[in-house]
């Protein structure tokens, strides 16, 4: 990085800061004893947030730095934001409080409904204030709101004096109606923010919301006298003590220590003689040949000041951090009796130290186990176990093998592995984080718990102690011979839960007339009825064709014998009253018409502890999986996109081997299921397919068709023009002129001659393969504005190409970057403008030649 363009842009910036702000710069040196080369970093920041004062001062700092974006290196491009991020003005005790924006006034007519209108609020003057940031779904928020109201209603002496302001972050505005009717909270003024808790929000970042309930209150004078949590303050006696005697609170302001020269140059001088150190304790950890993990840090800590504009030194210091084998505890003792010891205290410390002995330490664990499982009359064996584990992943194979051990109950049931459990997680909470530990208890943990588990091709078990909504008694869900039996674990306030009832509603609407009684969805909430009121009030329209049903308290045993670790959590359960699917699962439809299908039983395989015939299996497989690799996989995988993990499981009891459980989990497209089905086949053919627990996932893949011949809009010829449009869910081609045409003075999807959502061509093309295997969520659903909706155009995303956060205009979606499994908010986006920058100036890489055009911010991803 140049120095002299990083000292030019920090000396513009502290310009523009008032005069008692410093810029520190903290470079780290890293010598880490395997690795031979020495890392460092740098980082920038301000020790304090602007003053909400400075808001207009730090929006022009952001623009200047900006505009000058491009000529700076990726490293300082980093350090300039994250100093940027330190710099973010904050409200602080006795600042003036300005507005909030972007929020909808709730007024309630006489027949207690709503009309919201967006507007700008602002205190009113003469009032001490109380803002309170909520939610209806919080229990906490519910409390305060409640109290509030009541004190609103009690306090007669605040009348004319104290406003109550309700700021709801609850995104869906019929349900926070539902619940402001319901519970009569009329006697405080209710606000809300139409998108809900939003991190680019202004306010948010201003008022530095973590957590909601958030409150803080503002004298008469629109000064802010307290902000945080409620928790924290008597609110009743904090606003009569306010109103009494106006409440005087100035923060002390610590006076900045000044450095002079002679200090300054100490600091050079202690800097340049740990540096040294630094370099012959890094040379020395590289000759002792640690095995575990030796780590050394010179940390050199300077402050960039306003009044003088140069950087001065303040201090530096010597880091250590090690976690090394009781085998190295001689190595490490002499390394700090004869090194680490000639370094002054206070110019040093050691941030970790640990010596572990595993084999100690598993013991303890063991042990506590079995101690703690016989209180239940479980007991509990260990026996040694081998892992082999293959893998394909980024066109790369690997093999992998290594000894652990494996536990085996007796006695055990779902209630009684219930109590132990929660007895070991209490007696290991109170011990002090340690990685190697958890990862020992988390996998006693889940040995222990698979034997209460029931996998695919296990016989279903009723469920127990679930009342159906409507109805007051509990009962017990059983399956019914010949009836497909579809359960859904869900909260009402999970929003991929909500928008997987709605698809199960739809698939038994569509249904309905085919399927009769042989398919019944049962939706079960793993909160109590109670809770879920509002959402079975509003949705009644789904209770038509779903059966929802209630549990008498929260995490019941079903739980944990079907496994449900996360919601939405499906089991769909045969026609003979066998478990066949299990999880998150995609194509409900197409496997519960598969199931109707069959005649015949699944038999149940038993899944534990299959005959290995000595180590001949595992060598086929590993043999099988290393020639479809290399003859299959790489063919067919030029994107490097698959990922294929099997893992075998191996118990040795006495002198026999046995294969306990297999693991099979993978990522394909839809192109390159034949191969992969080829080799699967071959795969179930050594140990069967009831045998596995399979995680899977096929990708959707589209190609798209290009040149067009005809623009669909205005009819002419654009077989030639290299550059164009095409919509996938029309299949029609549009050219440049008409798919770019906006007419600003219209409002929503009126102002486009074409609306639908649309593929640019970065033509002409040098690679016609881009034109396949696209993955179909990166197109979208082709959603719309309804007719009216004028559609924010704000768009919630990061330009990959200016870093530009919520751009203006329509967002466009690169089609042939980040290739494979999709991951959340993992897309690579850019603005208009960026766009039309690659547009025009004809780039040809293979990553910038098809973008999905969206014209409106819809919300996440998920959501077009």
């Amino acid at each position: 990085m140049d120095q002299l363009e990083k000292k030019s842009i920090l000396v513009s910036i502290l310009k523009e800061l008032p005069s008692n702000y410093e810029i520190q710069e903290i470079k780290t040196f890293t010598g880490i004893n395997k690795q031979q080369i020495i890392q460092s970093s740098t980082t920038l920041k301000s020790l304090k947030p602007l003053q909400i004062q400075h808001r207009t001062l730090f929006d022009n700092l952001k623009q200047q730095v900006n505009s000058q974006k491009q000529s700076f290196s990726n490293e300082l491009d980093i350090q300039i934001s994250k100093l940027l991020t330190t710099l973010s003005p904050q409200y602080e005790i006795n600042d003036k409080f300005l507005e909030i924006s972007e929020v909808e006034r709730i007024n309630f007519d006489t027949d207690n409904t709503q009309e919201p209108e967006q507007i700008l609020f602002k205190l009113q003057t003469g009032f001490i204030h109380l803002i309170i940031f909520w939610a209806s779904w919080s229990n906490k928020s519910k409390e305060l709101i409640e109290q509030c109201e009541n004190l609103q209603q009690k306090k007669l002496e605040w009348q004319g004096q104290i406003k109550i302001v309700g700021m709801s972050i609850d995104s869906q505005l019929q349900l926070l109606i539902k619940r402001l009717n319901n519970n009569n909270w009329k006697k405080i003024e209710h606000y809300r923010f139409p998108n809900g808790y939003d991190d680019n929000n202004q306010i948010f970042n201003e008022l530095n919301i973590k957590d909601i309930p958030f409150i803080f209150i503002t004298n008469k004078k629109g000064e802010i006298i307290y902000l945080g949590s409620p928790e924290n303050i008597f609110l009743e006696e904090f606003l009569d003590n306010e109103l009494n005697q106006l409440f005087q609170q100035k923060c002390t302001k610590v006076n900045q220590i000044i450095i002079d020269e002679n200090q300054s140059q100490s600091a050079i001088e202690q800097f340049r003689q740990l540096k040294n150190n630094f370099l012959k304790l890094f040379s020395i950890i590289q000759e002792a040949n640690f095995n575990g993990k030796v780590e050394i840090s010179l940390q050199k800590i300077s402050t960039w000041k306003k009044n003088t504009l140069k950087r001065v030194l303040l201090e530096s210091k010597l880091e250590l951090i090690y976690d090394v084998h009781k085998s190295e505890e001689n190595k490490i003792t002499q390394f700090l009796d004869e090194f680490w010891s000639q370094i002054p205290n206070n110019l040093k410390q050691v941030l970790k130290s640990k010596i572990r002995d595993p084999d100690r330490e598993e013991y303890e664990i063991k042990a506590k186990f079995q101690e703690i499982f016989s209180i239940q009359e479980i007991q509990l064996q260990y026996f040694p176990q081998e892992i082999l584990k293959l893998s394909y992943m980024n066109g790369e194979y690997k093999t992998e093998k290594k000894n652990s051990f494996t536990t085996l109950p007796q006695n055990l049931t779902a209630q009684s592995f219930t109590r132990a459990i929660s007895e070991v997680k209490d007696f290991f909470s109170n011990l002090s984080d340690d990685e190697e530990r958890t990862i020992n208890i988390d996998s006693i943990t889940q040995d222990i718990k698979s034997y209460v588990t029931l996998e695919p091709f296990h016989t279903f078990q009723p469920l127990h102690n679930y009342r159906k909504w409507g109805q007051e008694n509990y009962i017990t869900i059983e399956h019914v011979q010949g009836q497909i039996l579809v359960l859904d674990y869900w909260a009402y306030a999970c929003g991929p839960c909500v928008k997987g009832i709605s698809h199960l509603a739809q698939l038994m609407k569509n249904n309905i007339t085919k399927w009769g009684n042989s398919v019944r969805f049962i939706i079960l909430s793993i909160a109590l009825s109670d809770e879920s009121q509002l959402f079975m009030d509003l949705n009644q329209e789904l209770q038509k064709y779903l059966e929802f049903y209630f549990p008498k308290q929260v995490r019941q045993i079903d739980q944990i014998v079907y496994g449900m670790q996360s919601i939405p959590h499906y089991l769909i359960i045969d026609k003979f009253g066998i478990i066949r699917y299990k999880g998150e699962l995609q194509n409900i439809e197409k496997k519960v018409n598969k199931l109707r299908d069959e005649q015949n039983q699944q038999l149940q395989v038993d899944h534990q502890h299959i005959p290995m015939n000595d180590t001949k299996i595992l060598q086929i497989i590993t043999d099988l999986f290393q020639t479809n690799m290399k003859e299959n996989f790489r063919l067919i995988d030029k994107d490097k996109v698959i990922q294929f993990e099997i893992v075998i499981k191996i118990i040795k009891i006495l002198n026999e081997s046995k294969i306990s459980k297999t693991f099979l989990q993978y990522y394909v497209r839809d192109t390159q299921l034949v191969q992969i089905k080829k080799f699967l086949d071959q795969l179930f053919n050594i140990i069967p397919k009831q045998i596995w627990t399979i995680s899977k996932y096929i990708q959707n893949t589209i190609s798209i068709k290009y040149p067009g011949l005809i623009c669909t809009v205005c009819k002419k010829d654009i077989s030639q023009h290299a550059q164009q449009y095409y919509s996938y869910f029309k299949d029609e081609h549009v050219c440049i002129e008409c798919a770019e045409f906006d007419d600003v003075k219209k409002i929503g999807m009126e102002r486009f001659r074409y609306a639908d959502t649309l593929i640019f061509i970065n033509g002409p093309l040098t690679d016609e393969s881009v034109l396949h295997n696209i993955e179909i969520q990166k197109v979208g659903k082709n959603l719309k504005l309804k007719e009216g909706e004028i559609g924010n155009q704000k768009q919630s995303f990061i330009c990959f190409q200016c870093q530009t956060n919520q751009p203006f205009g329509p967002r466009y979606i690169s089609l042939n970057n980040q290739l494979g499994r999709f991951v959340e908010d993992n897309y690579i986006d850019y603005c208009q403008l960026c766009f039309t920058k690659i547009k025009s100036q004809n780039l040809k890489t293979r990553e910038l030649t098809l973008f999905t055009r969206v014209l409106f911010d819809y919300g996440e991803y998920s959501m077009f």
